[in-house]
């Protein structure tokens, strides 16, 4: 009889240790964007900090994202055309998700 699967559940792991995992931009505008991401635990609330300066302290932080569902979304809006911005997804109780960048388009 063979057994069953033998070793750790990766993705299992990874929410053990807080890790925020697949952020993606979405809906990309001259306005605005989304960020989709993978929240390591169910109802935590979340926030997305972004500046155009790197230096995290200056950023502007979003509203809470709170769900029943690992997977979530954080829009952010009135964002400056053509401008370069710095961004990270937190979530509490968890390190912060490395540094990302987002290239706002022309208006």
């Amino acid at each position: 009889n063979p057994s069953q699967d033998v070793g750790h559940n990766q993705h299992d792991l990874e929410n053990a240790l807080g890790w925020i995992k697949d952020i993606r931009l979405l809906d990309i505008t001259s306005a605005g964007a989304r960020i989709a991401f993978h929240a390591p635990d169910k109802k935590t609330a979340c926030y997305a900090g972004f500046g155009t300066d790197a230096d995290p302290t200056t950023w502007s932080v979003s509203p809470a994202a709170t769900s029943d569902d690992e997977e979530r979304s954080i829009a952010l809006s009135e964002l400056s055309g053509g401008s370069l911005y710095f961004y990270q997804i937190w979530c509490d109780g968890t390190a912060p998700a490395a540094t990302q960048t987002l290239q706002v388009p022309e208006n």
